[in-house]
């Protein structure tokens, strides 16, 4: 892997956040979802191959659980995915070192093992060795063990902002 590869890498995952971005937009919108169902009546019966469309469109709690947890799905494949590949990136051009002194690096380490444990904290004596561990105002402390991570810990707004600067970090930082 050479480092366009692992940018572009890092845009297709960013743009998949920004459509996902986009669904929770659009959903929250009763005008947009009516509009929606109308085009979907009149589309070409080609492409409608997955059935229960229309009822998930017209129950609005069953809706916002879908989405959310569509966003969550989206979420957590930008985290872990883009997590593996600079690490492997990194290791491979040897290169481990100046990945492993970002500020950002094992905030991203904890957070993506969190993700990767249906979004709770659980740390191991290796972690421990890095808490309390803050960075742009997200803190995680040991006394999070065993709880299960929020928005309110790292909202999305904090999750853009570190793939902004991990992708800057690639740009500018690795060789």
């Amino acid at each position: 892997m050479d480092k366009d590869y692992l940018l572009g890498l890092f845009r297709t995952q960013k743009n998949n956040y920004r459509l996902a971005y986009v669904l929770i937009a659009l959903s929250s919108q009763d005008d947009v979802m009516d509009d929606f169902l109308h085009l979907y009546k009149n589309i070409d019966p080609k492409f409608k191959v997955i059935d229960g469309i229309e009822p998930l469109i017209l129950d609005k709690k069953v809706l916002k659980i879908a989405v959310d947890q569509f966003h969550m799905t989206i979420l957590r494949a930008v985290v872990k995915e883009l997590f593996e590949v600079i690490k492997i990136y990194c290791k491979d051009t040897k290169q481990n070192n100046l990945l492993h002194s970002q500020s950002w690096y094992q905030l991203w380490r904890i957070i993506r093992n969190c993700f990767s444990h249906d979004f709770h904290f659980h740390f191991n004596n290796h972690d421990k060795k890095f808490l309390p561990i803050s960075w742009n105002g997200v803190e995680i402390r040991e006394d999070m063990d065993g709880k299960q991570m929020t928005i309110g810990h790292f909202s999305y707004e904090k999750l853009w902002a570190l793939i902004n600067e991990v992708e800057a970090f690639i740009e500018t930082d690795l060789a």
